[in-house]
């Protein structure tokens, strides 16, 4: 099975790192271990991406959009294409709309 190329956006890394600083808050140990098993998810998920669930919050025609859920109340936003899965975001599982709208882009840095 062949994993496809992946492109981790400047956005995903933002919002992880804002995730491990909350979670460092309370716990270094625990911080460091969301973040280790995050970026060991996005191997996993590139190996079969359209296997998980559409974001609803995100349509699109081609439901381009998917996530994974993580440590129960975050998600793992990202998108699939043809020829790579580019990963979007971290992001609290129970945040509002507009949140979820702003990860809609073609710009990917």
């Amino acid at each position: 099975m062949n994993r496809r190329p992946i492109v981790i956006t400047t956005n995903f890394k933002t919002s992880l790192r804002e995730t491990y600083l909350f979670i460092r808050q309370t716990s270094l140990a625990n911080a460091d271990q969301f973040v280790d098993e995050a970026y060991r998810l996005l191997t996993r998920i590139a190996l079969f991406p359209e296997g998980y669930p559409f974001e609803h919050r995100l349509p699109t025609k081609r439901n381009l959009y998917r996530f994974k859920k993580f440590k129960k109340s975050y998600k793992i936003i990202f998108k699939v294409l043809k020829t790579k899965v580019i990963f979007i975001a971290v992001i609290y599982a129970r945040r509002g709309e507009e949140a979820y709208q702003k990860l809609r882009t073609r710009d990917y840095r």
